[in-house]
């Protein structure tokens, strides 16, 4: 089942086809009547999931969100979400170890000015 704002956000995005024509989430909320205080970004994130989920195939940029024209353009988002699942598994992995659990409840350790500045003569050397 699709539903409302579903199917209002997917014939904005009928109009917005291609990488070079994305409209913002935030037009999207606006245009769609998406009026929940402080959570629109969230809400509308959670729109293009389910459309997502459904196969429909919409992509993204820093500048919005846009329905692909072609299947390089969807390929070329496939890649920058693969790109992102490593990096987020590697913080959950990191957030997983020892050496971070061992962290939790403690005031962080800062490095002090002194490491700093060594690590910072390697990086220059």
């Amino acid at each position: 089942m699709i539903s409302t704002y579903e199917k209002e956000t997917l014939k904005l995005l009928g109009k917005h086809i291609g990488f070079k024509n994305p409209i913002s989430g935030r037009e999207i909320s606006s245009l769609i009547n998406l009026k929940t205080k402080g959570v629109e970004g969230a809400e509308m994130r959670n729109i293009i999931h389910q459309l997502r989920l459904k196969n429909y195939p919409i992509c993204a940029t820093f500048n919005g969100y846009y329905y692909a024209m072609t299947i390089e353009e969807l390929e070329n988002f496939r890649k920058i979400l693969k790109n992102r699942i490593r990096e987020q598994y590697q913080i959950w992995k990191i957030l997983g170890s020892l050496e971070t659990i061992k962290k939790v409840g403690k005031n962080p350790d800062l490095p002090s000015e002194e490491d700093e500045l060594k690590e910072l003569s390697l990086i220059c050397s």
